[in-house]
């Protein structure tokens, strides 16, 4: 999917963030949930929640660092994947303390805007 560029991306709720996106959210936290949901022979609907645990987490990591993270040469996707994945596989394999407040919401708290892009 990255390869492609046909990347989800979050929108900056803040101001001061350079370019106003912050991070594709999917790149990170699809392919562990993925693994981490067959090698555990999880439900659809355990993959599903997973992988928002994960989106969620990663995303809000995002918003809240500083933009000079960015414009040091960090790469938001990279520097806080990892958290959503990780997250997303602490879901998947029931570790519900440290993924119990993001299950906790009624809502998601960031909803990430697809943006559909072509390199071509």
């Amino acid at each position: 999917m990255h390869v492609d560029d046909f990347d989800d991306t979050q929108l900056a709720a803040a101001k001061d963030r350079v370019y106003g996106l912050l991070v594709h959210p999917t790149v990170c936290v699809l392919p562990a949930a993925l693994a981490t949901a067959e090698v555990g022979g999880k439900s659809g609907k355990d993959l599903l929640v997973a992988y928002q645990v994960g989106v969620e987490v990663e995303c809000k990591i995002a918003e809240a660092i500083s933009p000079r993270h960015y414009e040091d040469g960090f790469h938001s996707t990279g520097t806080c994947g990892v958290f959503g994945g990780t997250s997303a596989c602490a879901d998947s394999k029931g570790w519900m303390w440290l993924t119990r407040s993001v299950r906790l919401r009624s809502r998601p708290v960031m909803q990430p805007a697809c943006a559909k892009t072509s390199a071509r």
